[in-house]
């Protein structure tokens, strides 16, 4: 588990373990300020799996 305490947390992707929901209470329950985007002050992003797959169709449309 990652330490998320006094940590700006933002999720992106599809997460496969928990409900956004669920990972925003785990954020909070573990001293960690939850945000719906990201901004100056975020210092932790949650990558989850789909954001892989649109960064590399990202590339290859850029190539």
């Amino acid at each position: 588990m990652f330490a998320v305490k006094n940590e700006y947390v933002v999720f992106t992707g599809i997460l496969l373990s928990m409900t956004r929901q669920q990972a925003k209470a785990l954020v909070y329950s573990l001293g960690g300020i939850y945000q719906s985007t990201v901004t100056q002050k975020t210092t932790l992003l949650v990558s989850g799996t789909s954001t892989i797959d649109l960064l590399d169709n990202f590339v290859w449309e850029l190539v």
